[in-house]
């Protein structure tokens, strides 16, 4: 998704009417945080491909935060005083038979114990060969 696809749904999602959004990047982007001016709100931004997609989507104000997930790091993103990088680590064997339980289900899962630990494991070998985590497994920052 571009960042300008972003502030339009953002906008969108904030009450804006699609023929009031400015067509221009920067405009739509001075657009948005003037929305945002004075409210406390939390800001989801997920699998972020990279610093660019998300900037404009980032508050200006301290009272908002934003929490940025990604499987690249983002240089660059972190920049703000307040802003800190969470580098989390590999899910354990444990915990990858946890997420399989939890997208699954729970009976299906103890129905079958077998089935879904092959699951979990061929998922994590798969996402350990390609280099990157499954979901939002590395959190490229969060930002107040």
């Amino acid at each position: 998704m571009s960042p300008g696809e972003a502030l339009t749904r953002a906008l969108t999602s904030l009450g804006a009417r699609p023929e009031d959004i400015p067509t221009g990047p920067e405009a739509a982007a001075g657009r948005y945080r003037s929305h945002l001016a004075g409210r406390r709100i939390l800001v989801l931004l997920d699998n972020a491909a990279s610093a660019a997609q998300v900037r404009s989507l980032l508050p200006a104000e301290s009272v908002s935060l934003a929490v940025v997930t990604s499987r690249d790091l983002l240089g660059g993103l972190a920049v703000d005083p307040g802003a800190e990088r969470i580098a989390l680590g590999d899910l354990t064997p444990y915990e990858a038979r946890q997420l399989v339980a939890a997208m699954i289900g729970a009976d299906r899962t103890a129905a079958e114990p077998d089935a879904a630990r092959e699951h979990a494991q061929a998922a994590l070998a798969r996402y350990s060969d390609a280099g990157c985590r499954p979901g939002a497994q590395r959190a490229g920052a969060l930002v107040s």
